[in-house]
């Protein structure tokens, strides 16, 4: 006897039932109602994913699914739902970086939990063949580490406050035991403060630094922006799959900052592949983070910082009995730790925390003198406004292929433009 999982939907689309269908002996088929019930997040056009996948957990001894789709039926069904499809059996999820997310044995009374983690030592051509069909996986030598999760109804749905505070903790700890700071470098900025405990200067500013970027970019909608890429990578491991379940998160993450700046909805202009994700990147770590150092070393700059360097070296003698012996060092990775979008902001997370007042990071300081141009407008428009015309011409492109057939290099291109093709549109074949 086999059995599957069907679902129906009612004429209005109000109640949403799934029905197991179970195949006899004699080839005759009988069908229970498996739930019944009101799903928000689930319609017509999305129900069928919902089934099979809930198929696919329910029918399989251990079963294969991304973290997409496990996401997408916890946050469609709910927890109690998806754990009463998978409590009889083991379920490995992977996401589209490549992490490894296992879920073993899940009972009624266990909390489902989702490690994480990352192997820099890991084969894939060694592996199995049903994940080399899902994902073709290009792994590079960064050594990634993950942490258990646990995964609730609510903390899948939204994130809260709290969660901030917990992912504060393990950040700080990861950094004091693996030696990730190799791989994140501050080029010679910072010293070591106790060897005894092996702390290092770098290693406090960094968390300052990752956790600042992560409440500015929970208050602001504007994490993918923000975040370099390094530390973009760290936190796919921490917080990936609470990230993608977040549509509102995801949906605005990208369009805050660009708004008031005249530049196209960058997310929109993501679904739709005009820009990918490394030109974003590739924007961020350029020429914004230049400019931004080259604005706080002007001479008007250098009073109000000074004061700020002062004051946080002196909370982090006081406040953690730590000794600086040499302030050029600090000064320079407070420079690097200080946002470079949107200048100091109150709400500084991490072990330095309760060492910073927030009159640090009061806004007044530098409003008279802070031009977000510098860092953002001009360049992120121009190089949006560039990827958009390159967009526009492949497609028109597409449209004189198509109409035209081969054309050759050399002839005047068919936009009228009087260019040759190879130097018109035909320089995206």
């Amino acid at each position: 006897m086999s059995k599957v999982l069907i679902p129906f939907i009612d004429p209005l689309a109000v109640n949403h039932k799934f029905y197991q269908r179970f195949k006899m002996a004699d080839g005759s088929v009988k069908s229970t109602c498996f739930w019944t019930g009101i799903y928000p997040n689930l319609n017509i056009s999305n129900s069928m994913k919902c089934a099979k996948l809930a198929e696919n957990l329910l029918c399989y001894d251990t079963c294969l699914i991304t973290v997409d789709d496990f996401l997408f039926l916890v946050n469609a069904l709910g927890i109690d739902i998806v754990k009463s499809l998978i409590s009889d059996g083991a379920v490995e999820v992977y996401n589209n970086s490549g992490i490894r997310a296992a879920v073993y044995n899940i009972s009624d009374n266990d909390p489902l939990i989702l490690n994480f983690s990352f192997d820099k030592k890991f084969d894939p051509e060694t592996y199995t063949l049903n994940y080399q069909r899902v994902y073709n996986v290009k792994y590079n030598d960064r050594a990634m580490y993950g942490i258990n999760k646990v995964l609730t109804t609510t903390s899948c749905v939204e994130i809260e406050d709290s969660w901030l505070n917990h992912l504060n903790e393990e950040i700080t700890n990861d950094l004091k035991k693996i030696e990730i700071i190799k791989e994140l470098d501050l080029v010679n900025e910072g010293k070591i403060i106790d060897r005894n405990n092996d702390y290092n200067q770098k290693m406090y500013n960094r968390v300052a630094y990752l956790n600042l970027y992560l409440a500015l970019g929970n208050k602001l909608k504007l994490n993918d922006i923000m975040l370099p890429d390094e530390i973009q990578k760290l936190l796919e491991v921490k917080i990936g799959a609470y990230l993608k379940a977040s549509n509102n998160l995801i949906k605005n993450s990208f369009t805050s900052i660009t708004e008031f700046n005249g530049v196209h909805d960058i997310y929109q202009l993501l679904i739709s592949k005009v820009i990918n994700f490394e030109d974003i990147m590739r924007i961020r770590n350029n020429r914004k983070s230049i400019d931004f150092r080259r604005w706080l070393e002007q001479t008007s700059r250098n009073a109000p910082l000074g004061d700020i360097v002062e004051l946080y070296n002196t909370a982090i003698r006081e406040g953690a009995e730590l000794k600086v012996s040499k302030e050029g060092k600090l000064q320079k990775t407070l420079k690097f730790a200080i946002p470079t979008v949107i200048g100091f902001d109150p709400i500084v997370g991490g072990v330095v925390s309760p060492l910073i007042s927030a009159s640090l990071f009061v806004h007044d300081l530098i409003k008279s003198t802070y031009r977000p141009s510098i860092f953002i407008e001009n360049y992120l428009k121009k190089e949006i406004d560039s990827k958009m015309n390159d967009h526009k011409i492949r497609s028109e492109n597409d449209y004189y292929r198509k109409e035209h057939g081969v054309i050759a290099v050399n002839s005047q291109c068919p936009c009228g433009s009087g260019k040759k093709y190879k130097k018109c549109h035909g320089r995206f074949r």
